[in-house]
């Protein structure tokens, strides 16, 4: 019988299956574990700082994080003896022994941040602690040099080239807009959970956030969100069985289309954990649509005893003893904080109108309110002969609707097939009803729309002059860091898809002008979920990818939605308009546009086949 697990491949002295790795390999597959991108590293390197007792931060980075990240802190410092030490694997000043880890009060304790990091890139460490100074350069995890240097008390570490001996792991990172934003998460959420800490970070040589270290929780929050995103957060907190869990939720009118503005702390680590987010949910049940997502800044404080950290190779998780007793408490901060605030909407006292003929790009466009059933009887007058309108004219008059007439219309699309069609009515202000050649189409009326405005939005941008509408008054929207990188990053192709704006301060743009198809239904809402999506929809790096996003998205955001009232006319013009696309099927989400109910089908359900 073959002995387990045995292989054909022949067992020698010379060639021993089992074999114990060489340190820099072994170093190679730890920095795997622990810096997975830019924003490993800088997550690192600045818990080391906050651990080291800072009271003011400095972060740099340029070209995402890769050719350079830089963090100086005024903390401890270190001796030569020890900044030597902190470079060798498992060397902490954190824990000394395993039932340290019991009672954790520090970021960091497993020793193995600043080797991986050092394994995979140039680093240079500067460290004093008030009577010497050291400085000590490392290659690829090779320390080159140590020797003396001038510093004042506190550290600074220099990043150069990460990743510049593993080029698989560099062509995996995502676009500049996506690592900018991981990074510029990482620092804003260790600034909101450490108020006493005053930071400051730089990207590619420009400013993007300061912190003062007040020490005021609420003021930190709004210097790193944003002021606007800080007026509509209403403070929670519950304390229940040793724990406490304070912060702040946003107003249900303050909603994001992704995860993305929703922080969670547990004694101050920042964690992605489902027992916190599900009692969050669930503290919004029934106020918010499933769809949109509030704001969250959430911090969770319990004894070290009770939960633990060290359940993830970068401690993005923890583990709870009771998770019913936290769930419940951050269920009831959230509801009791939500019910204790005045949650009516405030109304904007001057609010911006756009200009005259705004989106009167297709004479379906403009919406009315009144009920809409069937489409009236034909009329046996004579219609009226229009006037001479040019739909390219955003601000021409367009000619007065044409009644229906008795017969179906017949439209060519651009797919080479003829369609009759006859529109029959709205079901519940959501779907069309309508005639076809063999048989009734269901219609969803926001995705047909939607490709509709896809298809004229990609024609407007294949042009050298895409179409844009000039607001009325220019719009200012104060952006977060990650949206203001998001913005900076991708300003080109904004400008080319018809957009108009430009930098005002350090954290607002000045919006002047928008796509023609946007104009309608352009808000401040929609330009932040249209940033967010730019990070959250996966990579946006080539021209292309740009050029997909904005298509896909000012299309959904300008198209007529579930529950707006079309008169005949706008029904009949929006039909004649999708038959036109080359995909009148198939929305750009990939969504069906089109149910249909042939004759046959109809014969059957009533029992006369």
């Amino acid at each position: 019988m073959p002995a387990p697990f045995a292989t054909d491949m022949p067992v020698t002295e010379q060639q021993p299956r089992i074999v114990v790795l060489d340190t820099f390999t072994a170093s190679r597959i730890a920095a795997g574990e622990v810096v997975e991108r830019p924003a490993s590293a800088l997550k690192e390197l600045v818990e080391n700082a906050i651990d080291a007792g800072a009271t003011r931060i400095d972060v740099e980075w340029e070209e995402s994080g890769v050719r350079l990240l830089r963090v100086s802190d005024n903390g401890g410092g270190m001796t030569g003896e020890e900044a030597a030490l902190a470079l060798q694997r498992h060397a902490t000043s954190k824990i000394r022994s395993a039932d340290d880890l019991e009672n954790l009060s520090t970021l960091g304790f497993r020793g193995e941040a600043l080797p991986s990091i050092a394994s995979v890139s140039h680093l240079r460490l500067l460290t004093g602690n008030g009577e010497s100074a050291t400085e000590v350069r490392v290659n690829g995890g090779e320390i080159e040099g140590i020797r003396p240097a001038v510093r004042e008390r506190g550290t600074d570490v220099w990043i150069h080239n990460l990743f510049f001996n593993q080029p698989a792991r560099a062509r995996f990172l995502k676009s500049a807009t996506t690592e900018n934003a991981q990074n510029m998460d990482v620092v804003t959420r260790l600034a909101m959970a450490h108020p006493k800490i005053a930071f400051r970070v730089r990207v590619d040589g420009r400013e993007a956030l300061r912190t003062s270290g007040c020490g005021d929780y609420a003021e930190t929050v709004a210097e790193a969100l944003g002021a606007n995103v800080a007026r509509d957060l209403v403070p929670v907190r519950c304390e229940t069985e040793n724990i406490v869990v304070h912060g702040y939720v946003s107003r249900p009118t303050l909603t994001r289309p992704t995860r993305a503005g929703q922080h969670f702390w547990v004694n101050r680590h920042p964690v992605q954990n489902r027992v916190l987010l599900h009692g969050f949910d669930s503290g919004y049940r029934a106020i918010l649509p499933t769809d949109r997502h509030p704001y969250v800044v959430l911090f969770v404080e319990m004894p070290p005893g009770t939960v633990d950290v060290n359940v993830h190779p970068r401690k993005a998780d923890v583990r709870f003893q009771r998770e019913q007793t936290v769930h419940s408490a951050v269920y009831h901060a959230v509801r009791e904080g939500l019910l204790a605030a005045d949650l009516r909407p405030e109304l904007d006292p001057e609010p911006l109108l756009p200009a005259p003929g705004f989106g009167e790009i297709h004479p379906l466009l403009p919406m009315n309110h009144g009920p809409v059933t069937f489409l009236p009887p034909p009329s046996t007058q004579p219609a009226p002969t229009p006037a001479a309108y040019d739909p390219e004219d955003p601000f021409a008059e367009p000619p007065p609707a044409v009644p229906q007439p008795e017969t179906p219309q017949a439209t060519q699309p651009a797919t080479g097939m003829r369609t009759t069609f006859r529109v029959l009515g709205q079901i519940q202000n959501t779907f069309l009803v309508v005639e076809g050649d063999k048989g009734l189409m269901l219609v969803d009326q926001h995705v047909a729309h939607e490709r509709v405005l896809y298809e004229e939005l990609a024609r407007q941008m294949s042009s050298s002059a895409p179409d844009s509408q000039h607001l009325l008054l220019p719009m200012s929207v104060q952006l977060e860091p990650s949206e203001m990188a998001v913005w900076k990053t991708n300003r080109a192709g904004l400008e080319s898809a018809g957009f108009e704006i430009e930098e005002f301060g350090t954290d607002s743009v000045l919006i002047r002008a928008v796509p023609a198809l946007l104009a309608s239904r352009f808000t401040e809402r929609s330009f932040k979920d249209f940033l967010s999506g730019m990070v959250e929809g996966g990579p946006v790096g080539s021209s292309d990818d740009l050029r997909e996003h904005i298509l896909s998205t000012a299309s959904c955001k300008a198209a007529v939605k579930a529950g707006d009232v079309l008169e005949p006319e706008e029904m009949s013009g929006l039909m004649e308009a999708l038959f036109r696309t080359t995909n009148p099927y198939l929305c750009p989400h990939g969504r069906p546009i089109i149910l249909h109910l042939t004759v046959d089908e109809l014969l059957k359900k009533f029992q006369r086949a």
